[in-house]
């Protein structure tokens, strides 16, 4: 596809610069040149062969009304723009007058590529329907000739098969290109009775087949007020034999009322009298709008000049007068009408600000050196106010300059906003320098907009330049990063958000978000990187802390090795005894499913309480080990020294924290580490309780050592090692605190074992002394039971013998 080719005619480079950029948003790659003068304008007219011109009004040695003559003369269809900073109305209708296609005001240049699009459109369409136009012309033309000379080969005898299959083609060619056309074609006599009609005009009327047109009649298409019209109109058809961009408005088959542009032409019989009217009507509807827009918009001006305060002004050198619109007079607080000499005007603008007026215009009025400049004003009540003053001098045909003119527009409060926008804007970057992440705003092509340089973007402070490439600037590559996700949120209009990882093994969360204009397009789109390393880290590492906490391998499986269990050499062991394997099992667990690796319980002798192996390493390593001692028997392998796990378990760890009363941290043969912790019971130890912890060993030194030591194949032991996964350290001070809770909670079981025994002895010593005192207090109670017996008896006695005594003494004292 060609790209679209745009002539500027322009003497301010700034002006085309923002216009050509707003346009690249539109038309990615067009191309462009720009003129300032006559000549150079003509000659890259022929030259350059634009698709599209866009002209200012005034300039200092040219302005656009020459060029759009000069256009027309030698282009007659050349797609034509205004593109103006004066904000009148006259003016404006002058250049559609004098043919240009569109009219706009610089300060809405964000509308022009909308406006070229339209302009495009109609143009295209406009040459398709002349095309259109002049073919059916000379098919007509052609038509008429066949058809004579037709009459004239049927009138003989010795007309050929190959001369009538040739007529046929014509007609048939004919016809086609009738139904093809995109106007509405009918032919109907001198009184309006409808003849042919192709399928175009059917559809235009919204009838459903040709033979509802046929044999009505074509005034009955027409509004009674337009009949008449078009009666007085075909008298002039009979007098010309052809009318030209009529238009009006047809009644189609609802009653709705369709604008249409009809061209008449009148076709004669051999004799040359008028016999037929062909009436090709072209639908309008579009270009209708589009006019009732553009006055709709003109109409707007002055409403927008007033609203936004902003109008125009001119000053006739000759006469050293100022000329100022409604607006201009508005903002100086001045009636309308008011027509200040160039000092008057002058004096208006603050003191700090008149000597620059006054050399700007100068330069402008003297030497055609156009000026845009905001500077203050006071208002005829004393109001200061920020404005925005250009202007351009206009030259007569000998190139003196006759005027300065340009616009004028009250931007106090855009300038106040600003300047508070501004300040916010300082503050907002102070903001984001300080953010660790990498914000960074580019432009559509990749240049860097602004960037807070942190992160991902911390490059050195002399590739810190605004407007590079962004891939240059903060990768150095010479083209997009092959990674860059910045041209799928163009197209898409989607935010887009990954957490990607990096080749250093750091880990990005990469953010790019699109900034959307009011017209839907994509203006800047912003890039924010995040260093998410750490939290990944975490993530991971909560994520293991779920997995090993979800899992009670220890409680459920059976970890008993193939040489089998060690604890059944343990006779009477207190700690096994006093606490049992299910309940020793059950304590190990809350701190062995954190590391799964292995434990062992030792009671003071070395008898072993309880020994799980619940990772693969550790399996692995004790049964290798185990099989180095060329043994069946159990007590001869813990007996023989070669048993290395053993040996590290018991006599390098359990075996210290027992003689020193506290915990061991050693270096395993396995290849691994281990901690004890002694149990204590009743102030003394009883035994010693261990884990494993940290990582199998990844060198291909220690491998080779351990392979050599254990007789196992490196290959084996790098496999077995990567399986395990890896503790974080606080997760292994978690262990630590568990085991030794575990050890005074076994210390806790026995001493209150310990209780229990001494308790049930007591019990049956004092059984034994109840029953022997019971005996004792019986035999006394025989005793007691047998001296009352006694004791009554010689009462009663003694009683018997007072009895007698006192009788004996009765019956001496009666003798």
């Amino acid at each position: 596809m060609n790209k679209l080719k745009i002539l500027f005619v322009d003497d301010s480079p700034n002006d085309v610069e923002i216009v050509a950029r707003e346009i690249s948003k539109h038309y990615i790659g067009f191309c462009h040149q720009v003129v300032n003068n006559a000549e150079d304008f003509t000659k890259t007219l022929t030259e350059f062969r634009p698709d599209i011109i866009i002209s200012d009004h005034s300039m200092s040695d040219f302005d656009g009304l020459n060029a759009l003559k000069i256009t027309r003369t030698n282009y007659k269809n050349k797609p034509f723009i205004i593109l103006t900073g004066v904000m009148d109305e006259e003016l404006l209708i002058s250049y559609l007058e004098a043919g240009a296609d569109d009219c706009l005001i610089k300060k809405n240049f964000r509308l022009l590529p909308f406006a070229i699009k339209k302009v495009l459109a109609n143009r295209k369409t406009r040459k398709k329907l002349e095309k259109q136009a002049k073919t059916i012309d000379e098919l007509q033309r052609q038509h008429d000739t066949d058809r004579n000379a037709t009459k004239d080969l049927q009138s003989t005898d010795d007309v050929s098969m190959k001369t009538k299959e040739a007529l046929l083609a014509y007609e048939i060619k004919f016809s086609d290109l009738i139904e093809s056309s995109n106007d509405g074609i009918c032919l109907h006599d001198l009184q309006g009775k409808i003849l042919f009609v192709n399928q175009r005009k059917v559809e235009m009327l919204g009838y459903k087949s040709t033979t509802q047109l046929i044999g009505t009649n074509a005034y009955d298409l027409l509004r009674k007020s337009e009949q008449q019209k078009f009666s007085e109109l075909f008298k002039e058809l009979l007098k010309k034999g052809f009318l030209a961009n009529i238009e009006t408005k047809v009644i189609r088959n609802d009653g709705s009322l369709l604008p249409v542009e009809c061209n008449f032409k009148l076709i004669m019989n051999d004799k040359g009298k008028p016999h037929f009217i062909m009436d090709t009507m072209r639908d309008i509807t579009e270009r209708k709008l589009a006019e009732a827009e553009l006055k709709s918009h003109l109409s707007l001006l002055q409403i927008a000049g007033e609203t936004a305060r902003f109008g125009g002004w001119s000053v006739d050198l000759q006469n050293n007068i100022y000329t100022w619109s409604d607006a201009v007079a508005d903002i100086h607080e001045m009636p309308h009408g008011f027509a200040p000499k160039v000092e008057e005007g002058i004096n208006f603008y603050a003191p700090e600000w008149r000597e620059k007026i006054t050399d700007v215009f100068s330069a402008c009025a003297e030497k055609g050196i156009p000026y845009d400049e905001v500077m203050e004003i006071i208002t005829k009540t004393g109001k200061r106010l920020w404005v925005r003053a250009t202007g351009r001098a206009v030259k007569n045909e000998k190139g003196e300059i006759k005027r300065v003119e340009g616009s004028f527009q009250d931007i106090n409060e855009s300038k106040q906003a600003d300047d508070a926008l501004r300040e916010t804007e300082e503050r907002f970057q102070k903001m984001l320098s300080l953010v660790p992440d990498m914000i960074s705003i580019h432009d559509t092509d990749m240049n860097i907009v602004y960037s807070n340089w942190n992160g991902f973007g911390a490059v050195q402070e002399d590739k810190r330049v605004l407007n590079t490439k962004c891939y240059e600037t903060y990768r150095g590559f010479d083209d997009i990063c092959p990674d860059c996700q910045a041209r799928t949120v163009l197209q898409t209009k989607q935010a887009y958000q990954k957490e990607l990882e990096m080749p250093d093994g750091s880990w990005k969360d990469l953010r790019v978000i699109p900034i959307i204009n009011q017209d839907g397009s994509v203006e800047l789109f912003v890039e924010w990187v995040r260093d998410i390393t750490e939290r990944k880290k975490s993530m991971a590492a909560l994520q293991q802390i779920e997995w090993m906490l979800s899992e009670k391998k220890t409680k459920d499986d059976d970890f008993t090795p193939e040489y089998g269990d060690l604890s059944e050499l343990n006779k009477n062991g207190l700690i096994l005894s006093s606490v049992g394997k299910d309940q020793l099992t059950q304590i190990a667990s809350e701190y062995l499913d954190l590391l799964e690796t292995s434990s062992a319980i030792y009671e003071i002798n070395g008898d072993y309480a309880l020994g799980l192996f619940s990772s693969g390493w550790c399996r692995m390593m004790d049964t290798a080990s185990r099989k180095l001692c060329e043994t069946d028997d159990n007590q001869q392998a813990l007996n023989c020294g070669k048993w290395l796990c053993h040996e590290s378990c018991w006599r390098d760890a359990s075996l210290q924290a027992i003689e020193s009363g506290k915990p061991a941290d050693v270096e395993c043969n396995g290849g691994i580490r281990l901690y004890a912790v002694p149990i204590r019971a009743g102030g003394q130890v009883i035994g010693a309780i261990n884990f494993g912890y940290t990582d199998p060993p990844e060198s291909d030194v220690e491998l080779q050592k351990l392979s050599e030591l254990y007789q196992i194949p490196i290959e084996k032991l790098r496999k077995e090692g990567q399986e395990y996964q890896t503790r974080p350290q606080y997760i292994i001070d978690y262990a630590k605190k568990r085991i030794q809770f575990s050890a005074q909670y076994i210390a806790n079981i026995v001493e209150r074992k310990q209780a229990e025994t001494e308790l049930r002895r007591m019990k049956d010593d004092l059984e034994i002394q109840v029953a022997e005192k019971t005996r004792e207090l019986q035999e006394r109670i025989e005793e007691l039971e047998r001296y009352h017996d006694a004791t009554v008896n010689r009462e009663f006695r003694i009683k018997e013998l007072k009895d007698e005594i006192a009788r004996l003494k009765e019956e001496k004292d009666e003798r």
